[in-house]
């Protein structure tokens, strides 16, 4: 069953964004009495299409729904668009809560101040679908951070680097599985030297993926694929 998150309710009515309208109307093509999966404010309804136009849809009942843990950010460098594209959508569908975006002295990519609202709607707009796919009740949260908010991060902070024997096991042996966790990733010219002094001296954690060379839009999936699965035992 589709699933949409609403951007209001009013009377057991919901209602939804231009793009959610057209897609209903004309990609989906649903008809009078259609069923829906509706999220609101966290909450999952069932929903009852009731006219087409002007849309109409009524919620019939609330639904449940499994728990999201919502408590792992991962902090990542800008890339190239069609990675980060990537990351966006298989992080949402592993569970991340939020994708926080910084400026590596050794990125590849440097970020635009113009279009960093642009840039984060169109984000936000990837993640969103890739919620209603993987049947989420929340969308993660992104946004474009500094140093200095990435040093503050509360929580276990966790460094993903080779040059430590400690590995994401080891360090996972100390967190439960709903303790915060924010995780930073470096970019593909690594990081400099500076870098690594600095999150270190804040508290962040390293640990060695194994002993292959993931690339930055890998690593990050590799390691929500392992908490998902350390989690899950």
């Amino acid at each position: 069953m589709q699933r949409y998150f609403a951007k209001e309710m009013k009377s057991n009515h919901f209602y939804f964004s231009d793009e959610d309208n057209h897609h209903m109307l004309n990609v989906m093509r649903f008809q009078n009495n259609d069923k829906i999966e509706v999220v609101y404010e966290g909450q999952l309804y069932l929903a009852n299409i009731e006219k087409l136009q002007p849309l109409k849809v009524t919620k019939e009942k609330t639904l449940s729904q499994i728990a999201e843990k919502n408590n792992i950010t991962l902090f990542l460098p800008f890339m190239r668009e069609q990675k980060l594209n990537l990351i966006l959508q298989k992080a949402t569908e592993l569970g991340v809560g939020a994708m926080c975006f910084y400026q590596a002295q050794n990125s590849m990519v440097k970020y635009d101040e113009k279009k960093k609202t642009q840039k984060i709607k169109r984000w936000q707009l990837i993640c969103k679908e890739a919620s209603e796919q993987s049947k989420r009740v929340t969308i993660p949260t992104v946004k474009i951070v500094d140093q200095a908010e990435i040093i503050n991060f509360s929580g276990h902070k966790l460094i993903a680097h080779f040059d430590t024997t400690v590995t994401i096991k080891d360090q996972l042996k100390n967190i439960n599985e709903y303790d915060t966790i924010g995780i930073l990733i470096g970019p593909e010219g690594g990081f400099s030297e500076k870098e690594i002094a600095c999150f270190l001296d804040s508290g962040f954690k390293m640990m060695n993926l194994g002993a292959l060379v993931l690339r930055v839009e890998t690593a990050p999936l590799f390691i929500l694929s392992i908490i998902n699965y350390e989690q899950m035992r």
